[in-house]
């Protein structure tokens, strides 16, 4: 027997144990209450206190802690950049969490999560607008920064280019995002998507017309809503609409 099994009668006093031994005992000498108590100790023994002993264990160790606290422990932390629903994957994340915010906005916090995922190699180019007098952008271009409109204004763009083997589903498209939204520093803006040389965006943004409809759904972490003009053309609208182009029917996300 454990702990409690063997001690959990000498709780209730002397005074007990010599009233339970007046009425029928066992061979052992053991009243009715004490042997019906023996019975608690020993689910205590077996069910409780090994979930004691492990506590952080079970709880909060990545590796070890039971599947019910693995969003628990994410919240609690902050986690919000989910890569998948594979728990084993999730599981790698809270194990390197406290990493992963050391590297939070920089290249190697870009290139950590989006290696877990499978991508073969990760580069960052950055770029800077030059919004002078001087500079080729007209007055009244978009991406113009002389006053402090837009939605983002003196932010540096940068390129995020992917190489591997993967097929790009909207689950691995959704976790690329995850790990943008998580990284990207507030002075930053992504301007373009590559995956093997080729735009992403399709896979940021998949749509098809039925019925005369649009449907679509957008992955990407632009605001901009895309709909068929008066003659049946797809535009995009919203404050990044300007971020997009479209011919021919196909969405590309412009560089700056």
């Amino acid at each position: 027997m454990g702990y409690w099994a063997d001690n959990i009668i000498n709780y209730f006093g002397d005074a007990i144990k010599e009233i339970d031994r007046q009425g029928v005992v066992d061979a052992d000498g053991k009243g009715e209450f004490e042997r019906y108590n023996e019975i608690i100790g020993e689910d205590i023994d077996d069910n409780i206190e090994p979930l004691l002993d492990n506590l952080i264990e079970n709880t909060m160790l990545a590796d070890t802690m039971y599947s019910r606290f693995v969003p628990l422990l994410e919240k609690t932390i902050g986690i919000t950049m989910r890569l998948t629903n594979s728990e084993d994957l999730r599981r790698k994340v809270l194990k390197f969490a406290f990493r992963l915010y050391q590297i939070r906005g920089t290249t190697l916090g870009y290139e950590v999560p989006l290696r877990m995922l499978g991508f073969e190699s990760v580069e960052i180019v950055e770029s800077w607008v030059v919004s002078s007098f001087d500079s080729p952008l007209t007055l009244d271009d978009a991406v113009r920064r002389l006053d402090s409109g837009g939605r983002c204004q003196s932010c540096s763009p940068y390129e995020l280019y992917l190489t591997g083997s993967l097929e790009l589903t909207a689950e691995i498209m959704r976790a690329v995002g995850e790990v943008i939204e998580f990284n990207e520093p507030i002075n930053a803006r992504l301007t373009a998507l590559k995956y093997n040389g080729e735009d992403a965006l399709a896979s940021l943004i998949r749509f098809r017309i039925y019925n005369g409809d649009l449907l679509y759904e957008n992955l990407s972490l632009y605001d901009v809503d895309f709909v068929l003009n008066e003659n049946k053309e797809l535009v995009a609208q919203g404050p990044d609409a300007h971020r997009f182009r479209i011919e021919n029917g196909n969405i590309y996300l412009r560089t700056i």
